[in-house]
């Protein structure tokens, strides 16, 4: 699906995301979530952006 920067996804309670280094970040993560992980018609999200440790 051209998300070819997700080295990992983690599903739980929550989704959580890997991503190499990623300049457009904030912009995909978006559709991301729009497109894959939510139906935005009846549901929401947030998300944070944390390093990596």
């Amino acid at each position: 699906m051209d998300y070819d920067k997700v080295s990992a996804v983690h599903m739980g309670k929550y989704f959580e995301l890997n991503f190499e280094d990623y300049p457009d970040l904030e912009k995909d993560i978006d559709a991301i979530c729009d497109n894959l992980l939510t139906n935005p018609n009846i549901e929401t999200y947030r998300y944070e952006i944390l390093e990596a440790e």
